[in-house]
Formats: structure tokens, C-alpha cells, sequence
């Protein structure tokens, strides 16, 4: 029951910092002292496919831990059938084509697989995954200049591609969002 109250407080969140339009960089949080300087932008919509009880929303995020840049990707699927787990090896990549026909490679952090989450007053269920991946320290300059033309993400033994809108109206927050730009609209913000 705490984890059903953590999702909807993670949505409650979302949505009260979200705006009527996401043009500019959102800091989530910038932490700067004499040892660490963590900066990181809001959650950002990517893709959300909603169809009856089935719910896919695709969020990213961005970090600077000091100098070293990551993409905090979160997938979180509902659905009152179950919902397979999906999972994320250490050595996953994200992959980001851009429209100029460049691709940049983002390394996962970490091994992690998605939780589920199962609300027994409506019997839906809810599966969130969440990891970091890195850049490197060569591979996003192109990011600044070219929108996004597909992102594929390895999930274990298979991956998924994702081909961002040029303006995508969320059901869930009735925001509007530019996922093709986002790499353009908010990576100065955060190096």
C-alpha cells in the first residue's frame, strides 16, 4: 500500500510542477556545496500510449553529478492484466538517433528490473522501471543540434523503439510537450 501511495504521489508531484507548455529547461533540484554539485531537470514526458486500461508513459530526466552528465529514464506501464517484468543489465545502452542521421549510445549504471506495484482496491496493476544511463564524455555535442529521431532501449532480451512527436498532448497531464526537442530544450541547463 506504501509503494501505491509513493506512485500517486509521484504523479501528484509531476503534474504540480508541470506547465501548459514545456519550452524551457525545468530544474527539478540543484544541490552545490564544496564537495558535490548535483543538478537535475524535471521529469519529461517522452512517449505515453494510453489505451483502455493499459498505460505506457516514457519519462526522462537529466543529471550533472559533478561534471558527469546522465539520463535518468523511468517506464511506468499500467494495465489490469499482468504485466511482465521488464529488466536492464549493466551492459544496456539507449540508443538516441537523431534527424541529422547520428546516433549517440548511453551506457546503463546498473542492473535493475521494474517493480510492481499492485492496487487491490481496483486491481490494477503497475509495473515502474527506473535507471540511469551515462554519456559520454564525446558522444552529446550532436544533441544540441539536431532534434531526436528515434530512441531504441535494450530491456534484457529485447528493445523497444520509441519515435518522439514533435508536440505530444499528455491524457494524463493534458500538458503539451516537445519530445523531439528535448535534448535541444534542456541539456544547456544541466551542462
Amino acid at each position: 500500500m506504501k509503494k501505491i501511495a509513493l506512485l500517486f504521489l509521484l504523479f501528484v508531484g509531476f503534474q504540480s510542477i508541470a506547465q501548459e507548455k514545456f519550452k524551457e529547461a525545468q530544474i527539478d533540484f540543484h544541490e552545490k556545496n564544496d564537495s558535490i554539485d548535483v543538478k537535475k531537470t524535471v521529469e519529461y514526458i517522452m512517449d505515453e500510449k494510453i489505451f483502455g486500461n493499459r498505460k505506457e508513459i516514457l519519462n526522462f530526466s537529466m543529471v550533472n553529478d559533478s561534471g558527469v552528465l546522465y539520463l535518468y529514464m523511468q517506464l511506468i506501464e499500467a494495465n489490469s492484466d499482468f504485466i511482465p517484468a521488464k529488466c536492464i543489465d549493466k551492459n544496456a545502452k539507449v540508443f538516441i538517433q537523431l534527424l541529422n542521421g547520428k546516433i549517440v549510445s548511453l551506457i546503463s549504471t546498473n542492473d535493475v528490473c521494474s517493480q510492481l506495484l499492485v492496487n487491490p482496491d481496483t486491481h490494477l496493476n503497475t509495473r515502474v522501471l527506473s535507471n540511469y544511463f551515462l554519456f559520454a564524455k564525446n558522444n552529446f555535442e550532436d544533441l544540441y543540434e539536431s532534434p531526436i529521431a528515434m530512441i531504441r532501449i535494450n530491456y534484457g532480451t529485447e528493445h523497444k523503439d520509441y519515435v518522439p512527436k514533435k508536440e505530444l498532448v499528455s491524457e494524463l497531464t493534458q500538458y503539451t510537450y516537445s519530445p523531439e526537442n528535448y535534448f535541444i530544450n534542456n541539456l544547456k541547463a544541466v551542462y
